[in-house]
This record gives C-alpha cells, sequence and structure tokens, in this order.
C-alpha cells in the first residue's frame, strides 16, 4: 500500500485486497506465514500511519488472546488450573494466533481505506448494487458531515454557555450536542435520498461519466498476482511467495519513484 499504488484501477486494488486479506486470514495455522504476514502489515501501517484503529482496539484483542484458554482446554501442556480446569500452552498460543490475525487484518483494511480512492470504488459498485453503493456514499459522506456539525455545536457551547461542573451537567450537554447532531444528520440523509431520487436514480437508459479503463500497469500487475498465487498454492516455499506478495504495492512503489527519477534526470 503506497501512494503510487493509487495510480493503478480500482479494480486492481480491489482484486488484491481481497486476495491478500483472505492469504493474510488462511496464514493462521501456520507462524511461518504469519509471522511474516504481521511484520508486513506493521510496516505498512508505520509507512501509511494507520495504527489507531489498531491501537484502540489492542486492548480487546489482548483480553480475548487470554480468555481464550477458559473456553478452549484443548492441549497437553498445562500452565495451571481454573476451576479444575487446565488453561493450556496451546490454547494460549491459538488465542495469540487468532489476535495477531485480527490486528493484521485491521491494519491492513485501514491501509487499503488509505490507498484505494473511495469514489472510483463506489462508482465500481454502482453498477453491481446501485442501492449498496448509494447507501455506503451517504454514510461515508454522513460520517465526515457529522463530525464537523459535531465540532461547531461543540465551540457554540462552548462560547455561548459557562463551563459546566458536575457529572450530570455534563451528561445533558453532551446529550443536547448529540440530539442536534442527529437531528442535522437525519435531516441531510432525507435531503440527499430526495435529492437522487429527483435526478433520476436507478431509471432505466441513466448514463455515466466515468468509464473504467484497465492500463498496461494494470494487466501486468494481475498478471503477476496470479502467478505468485500458483506459485503459493503449489505449496513450494509459501513465506517467500506470500511475503512477495504482500509487497507488491511497496515494489510498485519503488518502481515508479526510480521511473520518476529517471524522467527528472533527463529534463
Amino acid at each position: 500500500m503506497t501512494i503510487h499504488f493509487k495510480n493503478l484501477n480500482e479494480i486492481s486494488g480491489i482484486f488484491y485486497f481481497l486476495i491478500s486479506s483472505v492469504l493474510i486470514t488462511l496464514s493462521a495455522d501456520d507462524f511461518n506465514l504469519l509471522i511474516p504476514c504481521f511484520m508486513i502489515c506493521i510496516l505498512y501501517g508505520i509507512f501509511l500511519e494507520c495504527f489507531k484503529t489498531a491501537l484502540f482496539c489492542l486492548p480487546g484483542v489482548i483480553l480475548l488472546v487470554l480468555l481464550n484458554p477458559l473456553f478452549n482446554h484443548t492441549g497437553n501442556t498445562p500452565l495451571f488450573y481454573v476451576n479444575d480446569n487446565p488453561y493450556t500452552l496451546e490454547a494460549l498460543i491459538v488465542g495469540i494466533r487468532y489476535g495477531m490475525i485480527m490486528l493484521s487484518l485491521i491494519i491492513w483494511f485501514q491501509a487499503s481505506f488509505r490507498v484505494l480512492n473511495l469514489n472510483r470504488v463506489f462508482h465500481l459498485l454502482s453498477k453491481i448494487l446501485p442501492t449498496t453503493a448509494l447507501m455506503l456514499t451517504m454514510i461515508y459522506k454522513s460520517t465526515n458531515d457529522i463530525n464537523a456539525r459535531r465540532e461547531e455545536v461543540s465551540s457554540c457551547q462552548k462560547s455561548f454557555l459557562k463551563p459546566q461542573k458536575g457529572v450530570i451537567k455534563k451528561i445533558k450537554l453532551l446529550s443536547a450536542e448529540l440530539l442536534a447532531v442527529s437531528q442535522n444528520a437525519l435531516e441531510g440523509s432525507v435531503i440527499k435520498g430526495i435529492s437522487m431520487s429527483s435526478r433520476g436514480f436507478e431509471l432505466k437508459g441513466k448514463t455515466s461519466v466515468y468509464k473504467i479503463k484497465l492500463k498496461r500497469d494494470d494487466y501486468i500487475f494481475i498478471c503477476i498476482s496470479l502467478v505468485l498465487l500458483l506459485f503459493y498454492f503449489i505449496g513450494v516455499a509459501k513465506p517467500v511467495f506470500i511475503c512477495v506478495f504482500l509487497l507488491l504495492p511497496a515494489i510498485y512503489q519503488i518502481k515508479e519513484e526510480i521511473k520518476w527519477h529517471f524522467l527528472q534526470s533527463k529534463i
């Protein structure tokens, strides 16, 4: 996941991220695959600065890892006993594996949202599921509107109201803020729905301005991905091929940077 990866078509991006997510999930049963996938996801998270969601979910993931042996008692190496039930090392290792998978997928999807152009993705989805695409577009737009409206309401409260002390008064202020923001969001959703209906949404024979076209880089990228997947599923040197597959965006970034410096040297 890199900046230049946005230059590829959304079909290539969606294809890559779906396949890579499946491969990361399948790596849970083998630490030789799981550890490289986890490290690569962390590197992408550092590069794209998308660790906030993973850090927010980290306490819950750690809790699930620690609670897993309390419900899953399989294993031959008990560490201690809880109500005569063994807390086994094997069950703890299984919990660690799935915890790493959860964090990897959280970072991976967060990075994909940074890289993919959501407007183009929604446009692609509108050809297949127009109602779903419209709903997702409205949710995505409404989220930004709600955050902006919340900051505006909070600023107004701080300007016109005195600082409130006490838990009950603060709860009342937060409730009023939530009510104002919710009312604005619902009203905006209704207006957007009526507007789309007035513009002829889902009418037959409507035309589209933007047309999706695959470029040479898209075909090359998809072919290389398919070749790497073929070698991966053959079963020879799986860690190598899954690492190369997950590093394809970084390789594409390096290729574009070299191309850019080469063009600059000619000027």
